[in-house]
């Protein structure tokens, strides 16, 4: 993650101090130890090979970044999030309207604003987002795992329930993947861990 920030920053002419405190604060949320997956080492690594295989702008990867700035498995943490980047655009000095429209806009929050380019980079996004479906048998396993520890909180049998819904919703559309990019590298293996997923919830 540390390279793929720098990078952004160093593109978007941000000053090296405050870009290396704001990436410290980032990897100080990252590593939170509550965040069995949803952390640098595990969640962020997968997302960064296929942020640059895909080649995805800057906006893309502000927003994959902070998408998971503050992270809560029981609580949405959109708004926060929203608010953390434009604290970021703030210090940063960063005198750009239409990037802090793109993030926000990327991270959920609702601008009726036309973007050029936004829906092809809202759907890299969601699908990066789901990438870990089609991840090989053995990280699918690990991911689902990890993902059962992060909802510790919640009654086994909800979490049963509501992982079997949102697995068999997958199945019922035509494509679990809106970007060509992501549905050549993974369709067909998601489709095989949900199915497997879903049989070994079931037992």
């Amino acid at each position: 993650m540390e390279n793929l920030w720098l990078e952004v920053c160093s593109r978007q002419k941000i000053n090296q101090n405050i870009a290396q405190q704001w990436l410290e604060k980032v990897l100080r949320n990252y590593s939170d130890d509550k965040r069995v997956y949803h952390n640098q080492n595990i969640m962020f690594q997968q997302k960064e090979t296929y942020l640059r295989e895909g080649n995805a702008n800057d906006s893309v990867i502000l927003a994959a970044i902070f998408q998971y700035y503050l992270f809560d498995p029981m609580k949405d943490n959109q708004e926060e999030n929203c608010q953390a980047f434009r604290e970021f655009m703030q210090e940063a000095d960063v005198k750009n309207e239409n990037l802090e429209k793109y993030v926000t806009k990327l991270l959920g929050e609702n601008i009726p604003d036309e973007i050029n380019g936004f829906d092809d980079s809202a759907q890299f996004l969601q699908d990066l987002d789901i990438a870990i479906l089609g991840s090989s048998p053995d990280e699918y396993k690990n991911y689902t795992d990890l993902l059962q520890k992060e909802y510790k909180d919640m009654n086994p049998e909800s979490y049963k329930s509501t992982r079997l819904k949102i697995l068999k919703t997958f199945l019922t559309i035509p494509s679990i993947y809106s970007t060509e990019f992501f549905r050549e590298r993974l369709e067909e293996s998601a489709r095989r861990n949900i199915k497997k997923e879903i049989e070994e919830l079931n037992k």
